[in-house]
């Protein structure tokens, strides 16, 4: 005896086969994670850390100082750097010919 009743419609009936199994892996799949949910007793206590320290206190973060400290050394030495080129390529040089630029000057064969 064949498995499925018309041969016509095999491609439908595989088809709803394959949704029922679906939905019942589903449903078991469904029925595990509440069993597992209902033995679990971890209950967290999410507010308990944000009250630990007084609202609007200030929070003390370890290295701030430090960070500062870089941040400022490394701005120091940038604006050292910029002078320095500056000094060097004479950027800031208005007077006289463009540097890099041959202005010709008229002269006589003898």
């Amino acid at each position: 005896k064949p498995h499925y009743a018309k041969p016509a419609d095999i491609m439908e009936s595989i088809r709803q086969q394959q949704d029922r199994r679906a939905e019942l892996l589903l449903q078991r799949h469904e029925e595990r994670m509440r069993a597992e949910a209902a033995g679990c007793t971890f209950r967290p206590e999410l507010c308990s850390a944000l009250s630990e320290g007084a609202p609007g206190a200030p929070v003390v973060v370890s290295g701030l100082g430090r960070f500062f400290e870089l941040k400022s050394l490394a701005h120091r030495q940038e604006l050292e750097q910029r002078a320095h080129e500056a000094k060097a390529f004479r950027l800031s040089c208005s007077h006289g010919p463009p540097l890099g630029i041959t202005i010709p000057e008229p002269f006589a064969l003898s």
